[in-house]
């Protein structure tokens, strides 16, 4: 399997998809965080962690890793259901439980945390080099 850039295009990166995923990446977003945010933007109310992978493109520890974070966020929950045979393990699925307009504040209030942060360094470093 390809790794993905930028410029590859998969199932939920449509052209638009994917100028959405280097928008989140542009402020700080880790890329497999805004390829699954993207992604289940646009599916269906709970998807599960393999349809993310078969849309994405991304690897199965790529999404785990990424849905722990989101849930830790609250931003998606995560429910089981028993597969309709009644064996085997159950199905996990995954819902985006923030709307996205609350996802975009947090997004927001951290950038311009780091920007203040930043700033507030250079002044330092100003105030020490600049004497």
């Amino acid at each position: 399997m390809t790794s993905q850039t930028s410029t590859d295009t998969f199932e939920c990166g449509s052209r638009i998809n994917q100028e959405t995923i280097d928008l989140y990446r542009s402020v700080g977003v880790s890329r497999p965080i805004a390829v699954v945010l993207t992604c289940m933007a646009i599916s269906p109310k709970k998807t599960t962690s393999a349809r993310i992978e078969q849309m994405s493109g991304l690897r199965q520890p790529e999404v785990s890793v990424a849905m722990k974070t989101l849930i830790e966020k609250g931003w998606v929950e995560i429910t089981e259901e028993k597969q309709k045979n009644g064996k085997g393990r159950p199905i996990k699925y995954y819902s985006l439980i923030t709307p996205l307009e609350e996802i975009m504040a947090s997004i927001e209030c951290s950038a311009v945390q780091q920007s203040q942060q930043i700033l507030h360094t250079i002044t330092k470093l100003k105030a020490r080099v600049l004497v």
